[in-house]
């Protein structure tokens, strides 16, 4: 559906969005093998990049805020889930087993708390700040990958 409404869009041309659909089928085959092969240790391997993002972080930190804001936006926000969905998978085990409608409650309290934790982070803390971008999305993410299920968990008495 995407790639139809941005050649309608004319933000692409349908080459672009043939090729970006095959290279997405690709790759979506190959991260699925990739995880057949992780053998239930998924929640691991991606541990190993933290320290690659932390010192390209590190490298890239006197850019300025322009040049470098998306690389600590997206550095923070991947450590945040990688170490969050550590910790839900080694102890919150949340089940994700439910009815449609506490599918849908968990979603809605999932975007209400999530949104709530950006938009206070964002006033909290100071603007055109790589680290504090970063450290925003790194609680956003955690919280999403590791709070939210451990809330589910007690809301719903699952595990």
């Amino acid at each position: 559906l995407v790639p139809f409404t941005r050649m309608y869009l004319g933000q692409h041309y349908l080459t672009d969005v043939l090729f970006g659909s095959i290279i997405g089928i690709l790759v979506s085959i190959l991260m699925f093998k990739l995880f057949d092969l992780m053998n239930d240790r998924e929640h691991i391997y991606p541990l190993f990049l933290i320290p690659i993002f932390l010192l390209i972080m590190i490298i890239f930190h006197n850019k300025g805020y322009g040049n470098a804001k998306d690389l600590f936006v997206a550095g923070g926000g991947y450590i945040g889930f990688t170490i969050g969905y550590a910790i839900e998978k080694l102890y919150i085990k949340h089940n994700v087993d439910t009815t449609l409608l506490n599918k849908i409650i968990k979603i809605i309290i999932g975007l209400i708390i999530v949104v709530l934790v950006y938009v206070v982070l964002k006033t909290l803390f100071p603007t055109n700040s790589l680290i504090f971008d970063s450290i925003r999305y790194f609680l956003v993410a955690i919280s999403a990958a590791s709070l939210m299920p451990y809330i589910y968990t007690k809301i719903f008495k699952t595990n």
